[in-house]
């Protein structure tokens, strides 16, 4: 490793010590102009999950909001909720659910498709992955127009579930359009 890389790598963990979450995760992000198309800018949370501290810190801040609510799963985004949603679920201990991208899933599912904030898709849900009358969070990575978390929310209510709350590491502020839900929308961050 040359003197520069690391002096750049100090400089980095020392400016995210005593940083409040949000500054962490915002300084933590990459972002990649107009990609996957033009006018959008990507932000690639990778940095975030490899430091195994501030994901630590993310983990148990989801934590510390649920672990006394009546959670009865943790119904998981494809594909970056799912990396959120696991560890939740196993510190809640309670079924993980996985909301697939159609095509990913065989069997009997529910399936729904939606907007998002660049192109269209479809989300699947195995029929016989949640039972009526439970309560779940959903989790995913980032809040923009609210596309996929409504599929997600008619995926869950098909199966006679109901949302306790969502929870997303990013909310993009810039969104316009977004859509409202009759339960709360909980991020770590904002852009």
């Amino acid at each position: 490793m040359t003197r520069k890389l690391f002096l750049v790598m100090l400089f980095f963990a020392f400016s995210l010590h005593g940083a409040s979450l949000s500054q962490q995760i915002k300084s933590s992000l990459i972002p990649y102009e107009n990609f996957p198309e033009q006018g959008i800018i990507f932000r690639d949370i990778s940095p975030v999950i490899e430091n195994s501290e501030l994901f630590s810190e993310i983990i148990d801040n989801f934590y510390e909001r649920y672990k006394t609510k009546e959670i009865d799963a943790v119904v998981a985004l494809e594909a970056r909720g799912f990396i959120f949603g696991s560890v939740l679920a196993y510190k809640l201990k309670v079924p993980l659910v996985m909301v697939r991208k159609e095509g990913k899933l065989p069997g009997e599912i529910y399936r729904v498709s939606y907007k998002k904030l660049y192109g269209e898709g479809a989300f699947i849900l195995r029929k016989d992955a949640l039972k009526a009358g439970q309560q779940v969070i959903i989790i995913d990575d980032f809040y923009s127009t609210g596309g996929s978390l409504e599929a997600a929310v008619k995926l869950v209510q098909t199966a006679g579930t109901t949302v306790y709350e969502a929870c997303f590491l990013i909310n993009n502020t810039k969104a316009s359009n977004k859509k409202i839900f009759p339960f709360p929308i909980y991020t770590l961050t904002e852009l």
